[in-house]
């Protein structure tokens, strides 16, 4: 309950930097306490692990089992060491500049760090997993929700996952 707390305030403390001071991280805000609060948002998933889980998926019901847990802590950690080497100004274009080389070369970073994430996460689905019925795809859905409509919504978090993805890649993002 107490790292759920933290992260909703955190979450509305960096949305008032940004409404307030155009920026969630200020440069007025010392670095520690930034990571420290963007360190929350891993420790949070992290604390799941304590909680007991079914041991197999149901299929019937949207619930967390352990290969969707597993995921959850993967990526949302990925998000937490991006934000703090940003916050800590290691990104080559922050060291280096805005010019080809170093943008070059955290383009390779970020791409090897989503790589290194999504190979994670087929080792996770391999262990823990089916390769048939994932997250997304086994989700059940109400009945008043058609075939067609599954598909588009299966189609439209695909995209959004995947311009995330590309996003967050690029320098600056």
């Amino acid at each position: 309950k107490t790292l759920g707390m933290l992260s909703l305030l955190n979450f509305l403390l960096r949305i008032y930097y940004a409404v307030r001071y155009g920026t969630s991280f200020p440069p007025f805000e010392s670095k520690t306490f930034a990571c420290g609060c963007t360190l929350i948002h891993a420790a949070l998933p992290l604390s799941s692990m304590f909680l007991p889980l079914p041991a197999k998926r149901n299929f019937n019901l949207p619930m967390i089992w352990l290969e969707f847990r597993l995921h959850s802590i993967l990526f949302s950690c990925r998000h937490v060491v991006c934000t703090v080497v940003t916050i800590l100004e290691l990104w080559p274009t922050q060291a280096f500049g805005q010019t080809a080389g170093p943008m070059m070369a955290e383009c390779v970073l970020k791409a090897g760090i989503v790589l290194s994430v999504v190979k994670f996460a087929h080792i996770i689905t391999e262990t823990h997993g089916s390769r048939e019925q994932r997250t997304t795809n086994a989700m059940p859905y109400p009945e008043n929700v058609s075939l067609e409509e599954q598909v588009a919504i299966k189609r439209e978090y695909t995209k959004k996952q995947f311009g995330a993805t590309m996003m967050a890649v690029f320098p600056g993002s």
